[in-house]
C-alpha cells in the first residue's frame, strides 16, 4: 500500500471543567475500482475512490488537567502512527498556552488550531497566532452534508463513545449550544470531517 493510499485525520475539541477534551479519528483509504467496476463505468472510465470511516472516538472525564490530555492524545496516536496526517484542534477557549503544550510534545504530526467564531462574523481568515478561523454554521453544515451524504461511516465497535456521539448530534444545533448538553465529541468529529473531506 502507498504513503497516500491510508491516512488519518484527527480533530480534537479541546474541554476541561464544563466540556470534555473529545477526540474523533477519521480514516481515508483508497479501494481500487475492480475490472468490472471500471467497465461499468464506461466513459468515466473509474478508477477507485477514497472512503472514509470514523475508526476512534473517545473523551477524557471532566477536569482532567492539560498535561494528562495530552498524554492521553500522543497513546491513541500511537495507534495510527505513521498515517496520522493532521491533528485539527479547537482553539478557541484554551488559547496559546495548551497549543504551545501540545506543540512541546513532539507528537510527530501536523498541528493546526482552529477558532470557532460567532456565525454573523464569518469565517475562512486566520487570527495574530496563525490559527484558522471557521464559523459554527460553517463547521456544523460541512458535517450535516456529509452525514447526509454518507460520506463516512462509523465503526461502532472502535469507537468508545459512539452511542454518545449519536446522542449528540441529534441535539445538536446551529444556533448555539443548549444550557447541560455536551457538544464535544461532535465538534471533535466535525473538525475532522472539515478537514479530512476537503478537495
Amino acid at each position: 500500500m502507498r504513503s497516500g493510499d491510508l491516512q488519518y485525520y484527527v480533530g480534537v475539541d479541546l474541554g476541561k471543567d464544563r466540556n470534555h477534551t473529545a477526540m474523533a479519528v477519521l480514516e481515508r483509504k483508497w479501494y481500487q475500482a475492480t475490472t468490472a467496476e471500471f467497465i461499468q463505468s464506461g466513459g468515466r472510465g473509474f478508477q477507485g475512490e477514497f472512503r472514509y470511516r470514523v475508526v476512534g472516538m473517545d473523551r477524557c472525564a471532566l477536569g482532567t488537567p492539560y498535561p494528562v490530555v495530552i498524554e492521553w492524545l500522543k497513546r491513541h496516536l500511537s495507534k495510527y502512527h505513521p498515517r496520522v496526517v493532521t491533528v485539527v484542534v479547537d482553539a478557541t477557549g484554551v488559547g496559546n498556552p495548551v497549543m504551545d503544550f501540545l506543540r512541546q510534545a513532539n507528537l510527530g504530526v501536523s498541528i493546526i488550531g482552529t477558532v470557532i467564531v460567532p456565525n454573523m462574523t464569518g469565517g475562512g481568515g486566520t487570527t495574530l497566532s496563525g490559527y484558522r478561523t471557521i464559523s459554527r454554521t460553517e463547521l456544523l453544515t460541512n458535517l450535516q452534508i456529509a452525514v447526509q451524504a454518507r460520506k463516512f461511516t462509523i465503526e461502532t465497535k472502535e469507537c468508545r463513545e459512539s452511542q454518545a456521539l449519536s446522542r449528540e448530534l441529534v441535539l445538536l444545533r446551529m444556533e448555539g449550544k443548549r444550557p447541560g448538553v455536551q457538544d464535544d465529541l461532535a465538534f471533535a468529529l466535525a473538525l475532522a470531517v472539515w478537514w479530512g473531506l476537503r478537495p
